[in-house]
């Protein structure tokens, strides 16, 4: 009887051990996965006020350098960019042309002088092979930039759709899983010619 009472109660204490140890390792392993979580949480938020930061700063410094003779250059591209336009592009504007219920509009963060109204008028009539009745209007939500828009269609050539493009690819990059082996390929279309939207993006 003293012989089964030691192995009763040596069998006992083991089973009392082996469930300490699992219950240890259990409490260890829920332990591990939120000290895991509560540092992804961390670092994702860090990442995400950095990347704030960051776009916020190179706004505020693009705006702060802005000015007139930088418009003046950025008209100078705007011409360059109608008169490469690809062909599809083209037809799409110049479809929207006649039925545009109203004249096209060109917008520019600061007001350009009228030289480069002048250049900008020609340079569209020459593209269009047409006179197209134009409206000149500011917008300082571009930093810098200038938009031709007809009807329901436009080209542009801003800073702040370069920044917005840029600052959705890093978005899609931080999104990857962290074993993501392959980088985000070219995206498609041209940030600067698209359908018109809300020019505050």
């Amino acid at each position: 009887l003293l012989h089964q009472a030691t192995d009763d109660a040596n069998a006992e204490r083991k089973r009392l051990v082996a469930e300490a140890r699992t219950a240890a390792e259990a409490l260890r392993a829920d332990w591990q996965a939120g000290l895991e979580r509560s540092q992804r949480s961390l670092g994702e938020e860090i990442t995400r006020r950095t990347q704030e930061e960051v776009f916020a700063i190179a706004r505020k410094a693009l705006s702060d350098l802005a000015g007139a003779s930088l418009e003046e250059r950025m008209s100078e591209a705007f011409v360059l960019r109608l008169r490469a336009l690809d062909d599809e592009t083209l037809h799409a504007l110049t479809g929207a042309l006649p039925s545009a219920s109203s004249p096209a509009l060109v917008r520019s963060a600061f007001a350009l002088p009228s030289e480069q109204h002048a250049k900008i008028r020609q340079a569209i009539d020459a593209v269009f092979a047409t006179h197209v009745e134009l409206r000149f209007e500011t917008s300082p939500d571009f930093i810098s930039g200038i938009e031709f828009t007809a009807n329901s269609r436009r080209v542009a050539w801003t800073i702040s759709e370069y920044l917005a493009s840029m600052e959705k690819r890093v978005g899609e990059l931080l999104r990857q899983s962290p074993d993501a082996k392959r980088a985000p390929g070219p995206a498609s279309g041209d940030p600067n010619t698209a359908p018109a939207s809300d020019p505050s993006r």
